[in-house]
C-alpha cells in the first residue's frame, strides 16, 4: 500500500477534476458582461447570430407548518438577449418589443408574437430557429418554434 502526500493528493485530485469542468464546457458558457456600465455574470444558454443569457437568483417564499414559517427557496433566472451590438435584459412585459429589434428581418415571427408558440416561455425555441434560419438563408424555413424541443421558460 502506497501512502501520499497531503499536496501530492491535492494535486493529483486537481488534475482528475480538470477534465470534468472542460467536456462540460463550463467555461465556455460563463463570461462576464458589462450591461449599463455594471459587469454581470451570466451563464450563455444559446449562441449564435442572437444569443440568450440567464443569470440565475435565489427566490425565497415562506411557508407554514405546524404553525412554523419556514423559508422555501427556489433558483429562478433572469434573462438576456443580445448580438454584436449589445445585450439587454429581456422578460415576459418587454420582449415584444426587443424581439423585433434582435431578430431582424422575421416578420412572420413578428406577427405572431403573443400568440400559442410565440410567447416569452418560447424565446429559446425563437432564437434558435431564426439563428438557423439565418445560417440558411437562402431555404425559405418557416418559424416552427414549438418543434425545437427546448424547455420553456418559466
Amino acid at each position: 500500500m502506497k501512502f501520499y502526500t497531503f499536496p501530492g493528493f491535492l494535486a493529483l485530485l486537481s488534475l482528475q477534476a480538470i477534465p470534468v469542468f472542460s467536456q462540460a464546457g463550463v467555461s465556455d458558457s460563463i463570461s462576464k458582461v458589462a450591461i449599463d456600465g455594471n459587469e454581470i455574470v451570466l451563464e450563455k444558454v444559446i449562441e449564435g447570430e442572437v444569443a440568450l443569457y440567464r443569470q440565475a437568483y435565489q427566490d425565497e417564499d415562506l411557508f407554514e407548518t405546524l404553525g412554523i414559517l419556514s423559508p422555501a427557496y427556489e433558483t429562478k433566472y433572469h434573462y438576456f438577449i443580445g448580438n454584436s451590438e449589445g445585450i439587454e435584459a429581456i422578460d415576459g412585459g418587454n420582449y415584444k418589443e426587443l424581439i423585433p429589434q434582435y431578430l431582424k428581418n422575421a416578420l412572420e415571427l413578428h406577427s405572431r408574437l403573443g400568440r400559442s408558440g410565440f410567447r416569452f416561455k418560447n424565446l429559446p425555441s425563437m432564437i434558435l430557429y431564426y439563428n438557423r434560419f439565418k445560417a440558411d438563408h437562402p431555404t425559405k424555413q418557416p418559424y416552427g418554434p414549438r418543434e425545437a424541443g427546448l424547455t420553456l421558460i418559466e
